[in-house]
């Protein structure tokens, strides 16, 4: 017979543990990481963490980041989680139930759990829990839908023969040109964000992180356990192009990319994902997640449908193509849930936030 599941807060700050076990899942991501909750601290928001233990380990859980937002009050918010492992449905019950209840003691105005990648089972029982999906208005702004995994459990030439074959020979001219990868460190940073600007500018897009020191605080808090990564492409010792990644788990996850748009001849942001991939299967990693792909771009060329002028418009189109040229899977994400404890904000979530957000 199963031991009871005991719930249990912390507020710890530090907590190897929770990242351990955040980390052995399939879809552990940096974001339910005590790393990251770290680095929202400087946006204002706190953190908590539910951990659900069997004789003293955890078995599930999930980082809440909170703050209070005018008009609303005290909201939660669980990125890439719950952290519950697959077919679990009793422990989900269990969680639910025990965050509910917190929100509901300490007046959340509402909570969201952004469901993790292979978090689809967990939504029928949301629902049942007076979840639904969750308003595109409703602070905080969910940017992912979809994301394209490439498997690294196969033999890396197998991987390489899963690229389509135009970027398999455009990799091999570049290399052969001279291009080479190489890892940075804390002070190759500004390198990195000149070039993420310069692409932000060519795509005529805002950065995601306008602030140089954003970079830092990921680097600082991230890199004394191994879990930050950046890679250069260098030609002829020029900085070319760049990877900012987090390697978290079983994952190696490339968040921010930069390309100076120089030497396009030599297709450099080509072979800067494939050295990634090559760098993510040496180095022991199950999946690298490219992130972020365009989810009705990503839906016509899984179902074979003409790129019609209204996808080919869309600001993700190019690095979407790109991407999914690389072979590997799009996940859709499950997306974003919400729960208003909150009885008012329930009652008018669909009219009166709408006008107040």
């Amino acid at each position: 017979m199963e031991s009871v599941a005991n719930c249990i807060w912390s507020y710890e700050k530090d907590d190897p543990a929770w990242d351990d076990f955040v980390g052995s899942l399939p879809d552990g991501h940096y974001e339910q990481s005590t790393c990251w909750a770290r680095v929202r601290e400087a946006d204002g928001w706190q953190s908590i963490r539910l951990r659900v233990e069997r004789n003293g380990k955890i078995c599930a859980g999930a980082q809440i980041l909170f703050r209070k937002i005018p008009w609303i009050g005290k909201v939660g918010y669980i990125p890439y989680g719950p952290c519950i492992p697959a077919g679990s449905d009793e422990l989900t019950n269990e969680f639910v139930a025990e965050v509910k209840k917190k929100a509901g003691l300490e007046h959340w105005g509402y909570v969201v759990m952004n469901l993790p990648a292979f978090g689809h089972p967990m939504v029928p029982i949301l629902k049942k829990n007076g979840f639904s999906p969750a308003m595109k208005e409703l602070p905080p702004n969910v940017l992912i839908s979809s994301t394209l995994l490439i498997d690294l459990s196969k033999d890396l030439d197998d991987i390489f023969a899963g690229l389509k074959s135009k970027i398999r020979q455009n990799i091999r001219f570049g290399m052969r040109e001279g291009l080479q990868m190489r890892e940075g460190a804390r002070e190759d940073i500004d390198i990195f964000f000149r070039l993420m600007l310069i692409t932000c500018e060519r795509r005529k897009a805002q950065p995601l992180y306008p602030d140089v020191g954003s970079f830092y605080r990921f680097w600082d808090s991230f890199y004394a356990k191994g879990r930050v990564r950046l890679f250069f492409i260098d030609f002829q010792q020029e900085p070319v192009c760049s990877a900012f990644c987090f390697s978290f788990g079983k994952v190696l996850f490339l968040y921010q990319f930069g390309w100076s748009g120089e030497h396009a001849h030599l297709q450099p942001s080509k072979v800067l994902y494939w050295k990634t991939i090559e760098w993510a299967k040496t180095h022991g990693f199950r999946y690298c997640d490219f992130v972020s792909v365009d989810t009705e771009v990503a839906k016509a060329i899984e179902g074979g449908l003409p790129m019609t002028e209204e996808l080919q418009s869309k600001y993700f189109y190019g690095p979407t193509i790109l991407k999914m040229s690389f072979g590997g899977t799009v996940v859709h994400l499950p997306g974003p849930y919400a729960c208003f404890p909150n009885v008012f904000l329930r009652i008018f979530s669909c009219t009166v936030l709408r006008m107040i957000l």
